[in-house]
């Protein structure tokens, strides 16, 4: 898959080289306790994951894409 900058063509950001600023809303793909899966997340005030729902681990992150330019 083509790169540029770290990000992939597919818009998938790898975590281990680089994280998403404090407070910004992501989706994340990473490991749930039945397989993988996408889920929403941030990086809190103690610059650790909170996530909907609970990932035991987070791969990869990208930007919420922009909401719809017709409302």
């Amino acid at each position: 898959m083509a790169c540029f900058d770290g990000v992939s063509m597919s818009g998938w950001i790898k975590c281990s080289e680089r994280l998403p600023k404090k407070f910004e809303k992501v989706l994340v793909y990473g490991e749930l306790c039945l397989g993988t899966t996408i889920a929403f997340g941030l990086i809190n005030e103690k610059g650790t994951w909170s996530l909907l729902p609970v990932l035991n681990e987070v791969y990869y992150w990208q930007p919420l894409p922009l909401p719809p330019e017709d409302l």
